[in-house]
């Protein structure tokens, strides 16, 4: 069928133009306004406006998806990480697993399975040639993994109370974990002496359950399972709360945290989904 351009993304059938040229003829005639209205529900039934997708129309959004589907026992991807040509998944297995998935040709490379007792990948930070998984575990633990041979290097347990990574960041030397405790807990990792005893900063009364959390700067955020939801601003110098941010009464459970340029932005776990921008100071 000839198509014929009418404007931007849409085009005109033969049929139509046709109904086009009826409505300029129309206009000598008297009963123009009849034939306009006839003409117009004719291109909607043509176009398909309000009844499924349009002839013609280009429509936005994403170019391509694809899913990659792992093995049997694999399941429930947790957390994800990048790094150089390979996308990372944790899993909540027993034991733990993390997939190594190549980018390039979107394909599974291999499975490290973890040790026993070392379950459920609910966090995962790269460094350098390293990645490290936080396991929910009691109590909690963080696993050191080889990127050039993608096996475990050495695993750093917690102190007993100190349970359930659910978040880990990185800054400088120092890998952050947010311990799901009541109060919250943040434990504070020398990179370089790893299996040495980490620093605790434990939350105030009330600041329960780190979810989340994100560095900027001089600081680092921690978004807690509360209600209303928190998010506490935390020193990296001295490894200290300057203040905590109480959201609205009805804004409950920051779940995720993210940054960029002087806002932070919190998602919340919420029947209906909600992000809150937050404005930073510097």
């Amino acid at each position: 069928m000839v198509k014929k351009k009418m404007f931007p993304g849409y085009y005109m059938t033969g049929i139509q133009v046709k109904l086009k040229e009826e409505v300029k003829m129309s206009k000598t005639r008297g009963y123009a306004k009849g034939v306009y209205l006839l003409v117009a529900l004719a291109l909607v039934l043509s176009l398909g406006i309000g009844a499924g997708p349009m002839v013609g129309r280009v429509e936005a959004g994403f170019p391509s998806t694809s899913n990659l589907t792992f093995a049997t026992g694999e399941d429930s991807v947790l957390a994800l990480a990048v790094q150089g040509n390979y996308l990372y998944a944790g899993l909540l297995t027993n034991p733990g697993q993390v997939v190594k998935i190549d980018l390039a040709t979107f394909t599974k490379v291999s499975t490290l399975t973890l040790g026993t007792g070392e379950v459920n990948v609910r966090a995962l930070a790269v460094k350098g040639s390293y990645l490290y998984a936080g396991l929910q575990t009691g109590p909690g633990q963080v696993v050191k993994i080889n990127l050039a041979t993608f096996t475990p290097v050495s695993t750093l347990t917690f102190a007993t109370g100190e349970d359930s990574v659910r978040a880990l960041a990185v800054q400088g030397n120092y890998l952050y974990a947010g311990l799901d405790t009541n109060p919250g807990k943040v434990v504070k990792i020398n990179l370089a002496k790893f299996t040495d005893v980490p620093q605790t900063l434990t939350l105030a009364s009330g600041e329960n359950a780190v979810m989340a959390l994100a560095v900027q700067g001089n600081y680092l955020y921690a978004g807690l399972s509360t209600a209303p939801g928190k998010v506490v601003k935390i020193k990296l110098a001295t490894f200290s709360p300057v203040s905590t941010l109480t959201l609205a009464t009805d804004e409950s459970t920051v779940i995720a945290l993210a940054v960029k340029g002087t806002y932070l932005y919190a998602g919340l776990w919420m029947s209906i989904g909600k992000v809150v921008k937050i404005g930073l100071v510097p």
